[in-house]
């Protein structure tokens, strides 16, 4: 059974069901992102740091999320932790990397091409699957609408059972709409590479719960994914569409805003150095990117 998430949303908005369901097409590919060293055991609790989006192609598995989630962490101290086991994601680390460090923090993604036997593991895990790139919405353009959301893990957020050792880290969903043109007017941020989506915590209310009540801090959610919602139509619920635009890399305190890196720059990482067939797909140009072993 799916543990239940929070559904953050404005008030007087009748949307949220549509919402509800389109998180829950996407909920098992996202997954909440640990730090655990390598040679500790699980009688240490493991450190919930980031989020992640589980993707596969036709030919490979991958687990994406910001890259500065590595810049305190080693890539062999992070893992996935799912019903009381931990998986390491044992795989090579590539980034987007380019000479211009500014344009590095723009884009702050990274992608780890996960090993078949994590795969396997991963596969035969509860609650966990992989979302397959048919989600992924190139060149897209925002529009003024509340046809998005991003679902992630503040660390904050976990909930441990009763009488036990056990936890799990809890899901939420900020349900918003892109921030108008103006909030693009400041320092470290490109419109050509990033989204801005509105993010007012005092504006916010805890799905199903009457009272006012404060969105989480966003410590933790780095790596969530942007989804788009491109029909609100109640009638058509089954088969439901909802496509993957961006990676939240940054809270923009000064604007109010969430900071997403477009999609399209995670599929020029896919394309150039992860996946021999992601050219079929998406045939983009080439940028300078490096990766790491």
């Amino acid at each position: 059974m799916k543990e239940k998430f929070h559904l953050v949303r404005t008030f007087q908005d009748n949307s949220t069901k549509i919402v509800d369901l389109a998180a829950q097409r996407i909920q098992s590919s996202t997954v909440a992102i640990y730090f655990h060293k390598l040679d500790s055991p699980l009688s240490i609790k493991p450190e919930q740091i980031a989020t992640g989006v589980l993707l596969k192609t036709e030919s490979n598995h991958y687990l994406i999320t910001a890259a500065h989630t590595f810049n305190q962490y080693s890539k062999e101290d992070i893992c996935l932790y799912k019903s009381q086991s931990k998986i390491p994601l044992v795989g090579r680390l590539y980034l987007f990397n380019t000479n211009d460090s500014q344009t590095n923090d723009l884009v702050d993604i990274a992608v780890i091409k996960i090993e078949d036997f994590i795969v396997d593991v991963i596969n035969n895990t509860e609650q966990i699957d992989f979302l397959s790139s048919d989600f992924i919405k190139q060149r897209h353009t925002t529009i003024p609408s509340k046809s998005y959301f991003t679902l992630g893990f503040p660390f904050k957020k976990e909930i441990e059972k009763r009488n036990s050792k056990k936890f799990f880290s809890q899901p939420y969903l900020i349900y918003s709409h892109p921030s108008k043109p103006k909030a693009y007017d400041q320092p470290l941020v490109n419109k050509e590479l990033n989204i801005l989506l509105d993010f007012h915590r005092r504006k916010f209310k805890v799905f199903g719960e009457k009272n006012r009540s404060f969105a989480p801090h966003t410590e933790g959610m780095s790596g969530s994914g942007l989804w788009f919602i491109p029909n609100f139509d109640s009638n058509q619920t089954k088969e439901l569409n909802v496509f993957l635009v961006g990676i939240f890399i940054e809270l923009k305190e000064n604007t109010n805003s969430l900071m997403f890196t477009k999609i399209d720059c995670l599929t020029e990482v896919l394309r150039k150095y992860c996946d021999e067939n992601f050219e079929q797909f998406f045939g983009l140009e080439t940028k300078v990117i490096n990766d790491n072993a």
